[in-house]
Order: C-alpha cells, then structure tokens, then sequence
C-alpha cells in the first residue's frame, strides 16, 4: 500500500509468523473477564461478554487469530515482527498488512489507510476494506516497539470501508488494552546494525552505493534465499548509518526506505506463496516438495519473531512424518 487510498496487491507473507504448528485457544478463566493475550508483543485485551472464550496467542500455521466478539462481530488479530518496524513507519506497512489479510482471512480487500493517533497519542495506521461475504473490515496497526507491529480489526456486515469505521474501532478496543511492550529482538537487532555499520564503514562506500549494492544481493535471491535478508540488514544498516551522521541527503534516504519497503513487501508476499506450497506439498504427503519449503521457510523466518524457532520445528516434525 504506497498510498492512503489503494488497490489491494497480491496475496502475503511479513512478520512474519511462518510455521505448521497448531493455534491454541486457553481455557475460560470464570474468575476474570475473557481476553485475547499475546505475550510476545506484551498486549492484553479485554473481551466483551459477548466473546466465545478467553485467547492465548501462540505460535500458529495462521497468522490471524480470528475470535467472535459479539453477534454479528468478529475482531481479527496479527501482528508482523520484524526488523524493519525500526526503520518503515506504519504508512509504508500497509501493503504486509493487505497481503495477509487477502492470504488469511476471507481474501479480504482494503480500500483505504490513513495515519491518526490513539487516545494516548501513539501513532496509529487506520484500515478498512470488504472480506469476500462483503462484511466490511476496519481497524487499525499500532507500533508495538522496533521489532513489532501489531494489528486489530473488527468484521461485521454493519462496518462500512471508510476512516469513520476505522476510527470507530480504535474508540472501541483501545480502553480495553493493557500494554507491557517486551522489545523483542532489539538488543540482538541493535548489536547486528553496529556490527553491519562497521563492515559498512570499512568498505568506504557511500550512500547510494549501498543501496546499489543492496539491490545486487536482492537481485540474487534466487540462487540464495539468504540474499532476501542480507538485502533488508544493508539497507536498514545503511539508514541507521545515515541517521547517526546527521547529514544524509533526504532523497537518498528515502530511496534507501522505498527500497526496504519493497524487498519487505516481496519477501513477505514469497514466505507467503512457499508456505502454502509447504502445506499442500504435506497434505500430498510429497516429502521432498516439503522438506525444500521447509527450507526456504526458514531462510525467510525472522531472527526477531520468537514463533520462528518453534514453527520451523513444528515443520520439520511434519516432513519427517511423512
């Protein structure tokens, strides 16, 4: 999504959560009220009464978790944890979010984004569009910390594709959050730039010729899956570099961040395509199909999403069954 009104693009796959491992829904707690908890980014919210069960987010072969909210209501939950939440402000997010919600939950189709701010004057990303029973779709993504956006929507037949739905939705569900951001990844992300930067600083080469060079590697990728990653780290390098000296040339900058952009879009459409095809090269019980999924699966998965590691266990287990 490169603009606040937009056609859909192709079908994703982020942050993002890539596995074969199965989603789990908690028990109901009768002493509270029901929630929908994801530990991993650090949110808490609280369902109305009206919700089918209390939801913990676990690592899952799905990236949305779709919960009845009340009659005629559904909220849609994801999130995207990635490197790139450090450097992509959510406006350049909009088309991960398109892809999966066309790949997940009903081909859904957005039709409009816009910035706007929580009632806490956190920077939000409004989103509303049509799944394909024609219930409208609106909600919003919030930055959940430098490796983390997390996104929640509501789907009704009464919701219309417009920001007035958006900002509705974002009136509803922000009182019932409680946030306790974990920051995963950060240390390990920064410790990675600085180290890049210097790699970087030792080659003498400007701006542009990194984002040259960064396109040369992302060029390559077909030969090697590694290249989608070593791409993004010598773009985002490259901006964190810029933005420590204080003098980068803003066009160069922003050629730098519409390239991050794109190659995230790419990969986040790819690990989507490769895992559909890990699914039913499972289902067909084609061992070897499925096991060269696995692979690229893993090559895609990001450091940063703590579901990475078990997902890529859970889908190996499965290749080694059948």
């Amino acid at each position: 999504m490169k603009s606040r009104t937009f056609e859909p693009l192709c079908a994703i796959a982020a942050a993002l959560l890539l596995a074969a491992c199965s989603p789990r829904r908690a028990a109901d707690d009768s002493a509270g009220p029901k929630r929908l908890s994801d530990p991993a980014v650090g949110i808490s919210l609280v369902l109305p009464d009206t919700a089918a069960a209390s939801v913990a987010v676990t690592p899952a072969d799905r990236y949305v978790w779709s919960v009845p909210y009340a009659p005629n209501r559904t909220l849609l939950y994801f999130r995207v944890m990635d490197a790139t939440a450090a450097f992509l402000p959510l406006s350049m997010r909009g088309d991960v979010v398109d892809k999966i919600l066309r790949a997940e939950y009903r081909n859904t189709l957005l039709v409009f984004s816009g910035d706007a701010k929580a009632p806490d004057g956190s920077d939000v990303e409004l989103f509303a569009g049509f799944d394909r029973e024609n219930n409208g779709v609106a909600g919003f993504a919030w930055q959940g910390g430098k490796t983390t956006m997390a996104v929640f929507l509501l789907a009704g037949p009464d919701l219309k594709a417009d920001r007035g739905s958006a900002e509705a939705v974002l009136a509803e569900l922000w009182p019932r959050f409680s946030f306790s951001p974990t920051g995963f990844g950060v240390n390990r992300m920064e410790k990675g730039r600085l180290r890049y930067n210097a790699a970087l600083l030792e080659t003498r080469m400007d701006d542009n010729e990194n984002i040259d060079a960064a396109y040369s590697l992302f060029s390559m990728r077909a030969h090697d899956p590694a290249n989608y990653r070593e791409a993004i780290n010598r773009l985002s390098a490259t901006v964190m570099l810029m933005d420590m000296r204080g003098d980068a040339d803003p066009d160069v900058r922003m050629r730098a961040l519409s390239a991050l952009d794109n190659f995230s879009d790419i990969l986040c459409r790819d690990q989507l395509s490769v895992r559909e095809q890990f699914l039913f090269a499972a289902g067909k019980r084609d061992r070897a199909a499925a096991a060269d999924a696995a692979r690229l699966l893993d090559a895609f998965d990001s450091p940063y999403n703590p579901d990475a590691k078990p997902c890529s266990e859970a889908r190996w287990a499965r290749v080694r069954g059948i």
